[in-house]
């Protein structure tokens, strides 16, 4: 048998190299997310690629669901004041708003972990297995 490595197992302990220092960078990165912020970022931990493919994305935060004041005009062009009907509405939809940033974070924080598992095993897993290439 031939004891020098080959091209392909240089290569799949390579690729076995990479998804497991990026499994650690997200288990890190998702640690400190969990740790140090009041909140859980919208965003995930997979934002540091998103310069490569064309900027950062926006995250939504509840400062956002406060809406400024609605004005609303009379039919000869007054303002006047907001209805009951009209200032329910308004909080119905600050309300649904809040709602939707926490499902943003909680999906965030799910995915971020389960990706972050994800990768940790996928590249133990390649390391374990070239052995059997």
């Amino acid at each position: 048998m031939n004891k020098t490595p080959s091209k392909t197992n240089a290569f799949i302990s390579l690729i076995g190299l990479f998804l497991l220092l990026m499994g650690i960078f997200m288990t890190v990165r998702t640690g400190v997310n969990l740790a140090f912020f009041k909140k859980y970022p919208t965003t995930g931990v997979m934002t540091i690629a998103m310069p490569f493919f064309g900027g950062m994305p926006y995250s939504q935060r509840e400062e956002d669901c406060v809406m400024y004041p609605q004005t609303y005009y009379k039919p000869d062009g007054q303002p006047r004041t907001a209805t009951v009907d009209e200032k329910k509405m308004e909080e119905q939809q600050k309300k649904s708003c809040i709602s939707g940033v926490e499902q943003s974070r909680e999906a965030a924080k799910i995915n971020d972990i389960s990706s972050s598992l994800l990768f940790v095993f996928l590249g133990v897993g390649v390391l374990i297995g070239k052995r059997f290439f």
